[in-house]
């Protein structure tokens, strides 16, 4: 039987949309192309270059940040890998401090309290691929021209994919294919979810934090 259920979906895409928190857990300058990290339970991410403008980040680092462009970007967790050719941020208001300290492993300050501090008029992913593994079931779901608006201190307001398709093969059934329509989702908030993505539970639950606000998902056909 084929499980295709709205809330993996949900944070499926989540994950996804929110790989520049973990992209910032464990990378270290100066190397800004080929870069690995991998965390103590064997998540995997790897970032085949970050650029600034044009031009290689090494280079221009000491300008400051307009469009900051992550090409290449694959991060393993378990059975889920996610796969973004590209992400590019327009518009950023990022200083040199604050660029640098996203990429460095070894900053006292926590990665939430970093992310916080970011700000971009437009986050642009052409494509997203996820690719999960249940079992002997293999689903592959890609989702198309996804943009985010208004990233202020760390939120994006909008977030929006115009499309979406999804393949499962393996397992006790037949393969299924499908279409996903307009995706859209509000509010989402980068630190929050960095910390659900990065940091250890506390033993004491503390207070619900709201990650995202509204999300919707039209025309699912299968």
């Amino acid at each position: 039987m084929v499980r295709l259920r709205s809330r993996p979906v949900r944070l499926g895409w989540l994950a996804g949309l929110s790989l520049i928190g973990l992209i910032a857990a464990g990378v270290a300058p100066p190397r800004w192309s080929g870069l690995t990290a991998t965390s103590a339970d064997g998540s995997r991410l790897t970032v085949g270059a970050v650029r600034l403008g044009t031009g290689l980040i090494a280079a221009a680092l000491a300008q400051d940040a307009q469009t900051v462009v992550l090409e290449s970007v694959v991060l393993e967790l378990g059975p889920t890998t996610y796969r973004l050719p590209r992400i590019e941020f327009t518009g950023a208001d990022l200083s040199r401090a604050d660029l640098a300290g996203l990429f460095d492993k070894t900053a006292a300050e926590p990665l939430p309290s970093r992310l916080a501090r970011l700000s971009a008029q437009r986050i642009a992913i052409p494509e997203l691929v996820v690719e999960q593994q249940i079992g002997t079931e293999r689903q592959t779901t890609r989702y198309s021209n996804v943009t985010g608006t208004d990233l202020n201190q760390g939120r994006i307001r909008a977030i929006l994919a115009e499309a979406g398709a999804l393949e499962t093969k393996g397992g006790r059934g037949n393969a299924v294919s499908g279409t996903l329509g307009r995706i859209a989702m509000s509010d989402l908030d980068l630190a929050q979810a960095a910390r659900v993505y990065i940091e250890r539970s506390e033993e004491a639950p503390g207070d619900l934090k709201r990650i995202s606000g509204a999300f919707s998902l039209e025309n699912l056909d299968l």
